[in-house]
This record gives C-alpha cells, structure tokens and sequence, in this order.
C-alpha cells in the first residue's frame, strides 16, 4: 500500500501567495477590460450595421415610390381615353400642364401618346397631323414595317421635345420589347437603357428610360393575352434621364453612401444606369469599405441592381471614442490593481482619478451620441419590451409636438390613434419574435400618427430590433408623409375633374350633334320645298307660256298664207309671251343666285336684294354703304356667306318681323366688315334662338362661324330686331 509522506509536499508561502496576487489581479482585470471593450465593439459595429442597411433599404423604397407615382400619373392618362372614346392633342396638353411637371415631376422629360396603327394607315396618319398645323411631322424612320407606334401626342411641345415627334417606337428593339411586354401583361413596363430621340445631337445627357401603360379599346374583354392584344390601341409613356430620376428619387439619402445602380442582376460596366460620384466601385473587389449591401429591385418588368456602399464617413457617424477609453482605462485599472500589492495607499487614490476620468469620458460619449441622434432628419423612437418610450429625438418632438420629457416612460401608445394600438402592439411583439433585424412598416396595415392637438397624420416608417441578452429594443425611424398624402389626393381629385369635364363634354357634345341632325334635317326639308317650288313655278307659268307659243305658232303657221293680218297677230303674241318666259326664267334664277352678285358684287347684290325684299313687302328701305366698304374685294367665298346672310335676314323681316322700315347699313373698322339690318318690327325674345326650330338663325350662325366672323343679335318683344354680321377681310 503505497503510503504518502506528507513531509515531501511544500506549501506556497504566504510571502509567496502576496507576490503573485498582483499578477493575478492584473491578468483577471485585463482579462475583463479585453472583454468588455469587445462586446463594445460589436455594440457599435451592430448599431451601424443597422442604420446603414435601414438607410440602403430606405434608398430602393424611395426608387420603387417614385415610379409608382410615375405609373399612377399614366394611368391619368390612360383614364382620359377609358372616359373620352377618343383624345385629342389640346385635352392631352391640359392634363400633362395639370401635372406641373416643371416643380412635382422635373425628371420627367416628356410625356406622350404613340397610336399602333399599320404600314397602310401611316399616309392618313401623317396627313391628318398636318392638318392640325404641324407641317413637318412625318413618320421616321423610313421603310416597310407591318405595324408603327409614331409618337402622336408629346408634352411639353418644347423644340426639344418636337425632335421625337412622329419617332416609330416600334421600329427600335428596346422600346418594342418594352411595349409588347406592356401590352401582353397589361401593365406598366419599363425599358432597359436607351438614347432618347431627343438626344441625338446631345449624347452627353447619358442613358435614358422610359416607362410604358398599355391602351385599350373601351368595352373589350382583356382576360388573356390575345384579348388585350385584338383590343390594344396605343400607349402612353414617360421618357426621362437616368441621372436626373435617380438624383432626384434618393438624394434625401445620400449622406455618406454610393450608390450605383445597374440594369439587370448582375452588375457591369455596360449596365451602370447611375453613379453618385463616378467611381465605380461596386466592380472593383479589393475595395475595403466596412458595409455593402446590393439589394435586386423588380421594377415593371425590369431588374435592376441597387449596390449601396458605406464610405469611411459613415463609420465615423457612430464609431465613438469609449471603446478607446475604456480599453486604455482597463489596462489603468490592471495596472493599478497590479500596484496594489505594493502601494496600496497609493493605488486606491489613483484608482478614484480614473474611474472618474473614466466616467467624463462615458458622459462625452453618451452626448456624442445623442447629438447623432438628436440632430438626424427623421423622426427616432427607441421603445422597450413592454413598449414603453426610452428614446424620444427632437425631429420626433417637431412631429407631435410633445417633448421628451412630457413621453419618455409612458406608453407608445399615446402617439398612435386609439383604433390602431391593438394592432400595432401585436405587429411589434410578432416582429420581435421572428428574429429579424429590419422591417418596412405599412404593408399589412395603415401608418397614422397622433399629434399633441389631437391631429392625425399618415407617416412612412421602418422598425429594426436590437437583442442584449434576453432583452430587447424596438427602434422606430419614420418620417411624416402629409405632403406626400396630399400630393396624391390632389392628382386623383384632377383626374376626377378631368373625368367629370369628360363627361359633361360628352353631354354637350350630344346636344350639339342632336341639333345639327336636327338641323340637317331641317335643310334637306328646306331644299326639298324649294325644288317643289321651282317646279312648280316652272311647270305652271314657264311650261304653260311655253304651250301658249307652241299653240300661237302652230296657228300662225297654218294663217301664213289664208289669213296673213291674223297670223302676224298670231306671232306678236307669241313674241309677248316669250317675254313673259324669258322674265319668269330670270326671277327664277335670281331666286336661286342673282346674277348681280357674280356681275357687280355683293356690295350691289345686297343693294338690289334690299330694295327687291322691300318692294315685295312694302316696306321702306334705306341701304347706306361707305366708299371703303364698296372699294373692298371679297373672296367669292366670304362674299356669298354675307349675301344669304343677309338674304336670310330680309325675308325674316318680310316673312315674320311685321315691320314698316328696314335699313340695311355697311361698314369697315379694322380688317373687319360689319353689315346691320335693324327693323321696326315685333321683335321677340332672344332666350328663343336657344330652341330647336330656329334654322334659319342656326344656319346663319354656323355660316358666318365657318368663316371666322360673328353674328349677333339685339331684340326685344316691340322694340324690334337688329342683326349684326362681323367678318374679316382676309377670312
């Protein structure tokens, strides 16, 4: 059995045991400084990690909002043809002059209207847009296609934008992909990188976009593909720069981040849509940056590839001097306590110097901090797990007027409406529990805050989660979207008025072409009567003087050589007759157009047409006409528009007026021809002219508007009629 000899076993000395407690002492306190200046660092590095992929997150939002918005002001446009059947250039120039896009939208370079018509149709096309006073559109480019989408419509019509304007779309292969992918799908579609036509002699502008909106023939069935196909119309598109869009769309953004955005899923040189600084960085691998983060968007059949890459500033926005200081006050503090073994006395009194230099520096670094905080843009909001406020910024007091101190502690509750709190408190104990670091707030449901006033606001906002241990922080960034909220109500409110003004149009429209049938009809029962006159007049006086010569000279002829002194009769009657004849055939034609109108002028036809109207009427008639007026020339056109006017005019007076007088008065003021015919009649009510069976008013009045002149009229019951006839010279 062995047997131990307790003699062979030294125990260390107490001498010994006080020597190597400093070296303990000091190994435990650098063991902990080391500790704790790790957990730290990763503390820090975790809180930028956060904010940086909240920031790239908030970047690829703001680009996906931005072209909704795009697609929600082509789909006005769209609207317009769904309510109006058709669309011409003036209602297309209102609604894109009621987008301002000038100071709402000022990436936008154009916005337009292409029809998809065929090869046969592209002379009817060209000649009918000429005839709207653009001389020089034509359809290019040139050649035999079996279908053109030529630029139709495009706002503003600026010189610049004039340059696209008859542009084939279809005749390129990017836009043609773009728009057969539209039509197909019945929705918006998004082209890769193109060169604007407008663009051809400024190359410099960079890549440019467009985005696509089918449109369809009202009524028509578009489940399937070849519905929407056999129903497609057209497309509306918007056309704009890269650069300036994605400037525009993220540039609240920008601070201390690349961005670079690529066209497609893999990024290239020769898909780089955008670069902030023009160092294309997201390609070059031995890059050191501390964060990247590319993010794929699907944006209307396109992807693109958003690379957001932290610069060294944004490291420096939460890198903080404690892990220093702690890490230097550890290592004062292991050497302390390696001193206090030897100098206790002294030891304890250094160790008070710094841990009180240990707690100014915590205080610095905690106000560093907060000023971070305090001084960001957005709306901060720091709550714990029983969502109760610990953080409260001072954007975030701007927004609901309450101050830190008046919320810090109470429940975030208090700052939503009272129907959404329910809700809201399980969407953050369920975001809690998946174990996620970042989220979008709003896709399941509505966003609304609640000012100290009681006022509700919507309001766009992001939640990340920080895990210390088994417990946990929920950090709210958002932002107050009034502006934004208001900016959409007040495009769907124009696309409402834009609907109702289509509308009542249509009504007015009806209306019009209601009474011009009614018109028509008026005329052809018009024409009609005044053939049965005609011949009736023909057949009763120029048919029967007509026998009468036939009967006298068939007597005559048989008299010649029996009864010579009677067939001499016989023919002086008929030469009467043929008189009478040759009278009826002049009135008939001057009834029809005087002769004296292509002979003299219209100057004389009125004259003569006065005083033949009074003569049957038995009026009294005064025609005064200055020497200006007779020296004027008249296009033959203009002058046979203000004869039968005028015409028109008299045989109201003879036929309804009831006058006594009439007074016919020409004269010339300015390029302008007025002509009066005043009366003493009855007169009548001006309100009647406004109900149907006035056509002889109505035709008189689309007479002269055809040529560019006015006609008024002044009445009254007893007081008698005054018309007025203005027309230009050079009309």
């Amino acid at each position: 059995m062995l047997k131990l000899n307790t003699h062979d076993i030294s125990l260390p000395s107490k001498a010994g045991l006080r020597t190597a407690l400093p070296w303990v002492m000091l190994l435990v306190s650098i063991a902990c400084t080391l500790s704790a200046w790790h957990f730290l660092r990763e503390d820090t590095a975790a809180q930028s990690q956060s904010a940086f992929q909240i920031r790239a997150q908030r970047i690829a939002e703001s680009i996906v909002d931005r072209l909704n918005t795009f697609k929600q002001i082509l789909g006005g446009g769209v609207a317009l043809f769904a309510v109006q059947g058709t669309l011409d250039r003036l209602v297309w120039r209102e609604y894109v002059n009621a987008l301002d896009l000038e100071h709402s939208f000022p990436e936008i370079l154009a916005m337009g209207y292409a029809p998809r018509i065929s090869e046969r149709d592209r002379a009817n096309t060209e000649n009918a847009v000429r005839a709207e006073g653009i001389a020089e559109f034509s359809i290019t480019p040139l050649g035999d296609r079996p279908l053109l989408t030529p630029i139709l419509f495009i706002e503003p019509f600026n010189p610049f934008n004039r340059k696209a304007l008859g542009f084939d779309m279809y005749s390129e292969a990017i836009r043609r992909a773009a728009m057969l992918r539209a039509h197909e799908s019945g929705a918006a579609s998004m082209t890769s990188r193109v060169d604007l036509v407008q663009n051809a002699d400024q190359p410099r502008h960079g890549a440019g976009l467009l985005l696509y909106l089918p449109v369809y023939q009202r009524d028509k069935p578009l489940t399937r593909s070849t519905q929407r196909e056999l129903a497609l119309r057209g497309y509306v598109y918007a056309a704009f720069h890269a650069k300036d869009f994605f400037s525009t769309a993220i540039a609240p953004y920008y601070a201390a981040i690349d961005v670079e955005i690529f066209d497609g899923e893999h990024p290239s040189s020769s898909s780089l849509l955008f670069d902030r600084d023009s160092q294309l960085r997201t390609l070059q691998a031995s890059r050191t940056e501390s964060f990247r983060k590319l993010i794929p968007l699907q944006v209307h059949g396109r992807t693109w590839s958003v690379s957001a890459i932290a610069n060294p500033d944004f490291a420096k926005e939460f890198d903080s001097a404690k892990s220093f200081y702690l890490l230097a006050g550890g290592g004062l503090i292991s050497a302390l306590m390696f001193l206090v073994g030897w100098f206790s006395a002294s030891a304890q009194r250094r160790t008070r110097e710094l841990a009180e230099e240990m707690t100014q520096a915590h205080k610095f670094s905690n106000a560093k901090l907060h000023g971070i905080i305090q001084t960001a843009r957005d709306a901060i909001i720091t709550i714990d797990e029983s969502q109760s406020i610990v953080l409260f910024n001072a954007a975030a007091e701007r927004i609901f007027g309450l101050t830190s101190d008046q919320v810090v502690g109470t429940p975030l509750d208090r700052l939503l409406p009272a129907r959404y709190r329910n809700r809201h408190r399980a969407h953050v104990r369920h975001f809690g529990s998946t174990g996620e670091t970042m989220r979008a707030m709003g896709a399941d449901l509505p966003l609304s805050g609640l000012r100290a006033n009681g006022e509700e606001f919507p309001l766009d906002a992001s939640i990340s989660q920080l895990t210390e241990g088994e417990h946990a922080l929920y950090t709210v960034i958002l932002r107050d979207i009034t502006r934004r909220k208001q900016a959409e109500d007040a495009l769907k409110q124009a696309q409402d008025r834009l609907a109702e003004s289509s509308r009542l149009s249509r009504e007015i429209l009806s209306s019009a072409n209601e009474r011009l049938r009614q018109l028509s009809n008026h005329i052809e029962v018009a024409r009609e009567s005044e053939r049965t006159r005609i011949a009736r007049e023909v057949h009763d006086d120029l048919a029967a003087t007509l026998t009468g010569i036939k009967m006298d000279l068939s007597v005559a002829k048989t008299m010649t050589t029996q009864d010579p002194v009677n067939a001499e009769k016989r023919l002086d009657a008929s030469l009467k007759l043929i008189d009478g004849a040759v009278q009826t055939t002049r009135r008939i034609i001057n009834d029809l157009r005087p002769s004296i109108l292509d002979n003299l002028g219209v100057w004389a036809a009125i004259d003569w047409q006065a005083r033949e109207t009074a003569k049957r009427a038995g009026l009294q008639c005064e025609v005064e006409m200055g020497e200006d007026v007779e020296s004027t020339n008249l296009s033959s056109a203009n002058a046979t528009a203000l004869f039968r006017v005028v015409q028109e005019s008299l045989n109201n007076v003879w036929r309804h007026a009831g006058a006594s007088r009439v007074s016919v008065r020409a004269s010339r003021d300015n390029g302008v021809i007025q002509v009066q015919i005043t009366d003493d009649g009855r007169g009548f009510d001006e309100a009647q002219l406004q109900t149907a069976g006035h056509w002889g008013v109505m035709g008189m009045y689309e007479r002269v508007r055809s040529h560019g002149g006015k006609l008024e009229f002044t009445t009254a019951p007893g007081h008698g009629t005054q018309v007025r006839v203005s027309l230009p010279i050079g009309a």
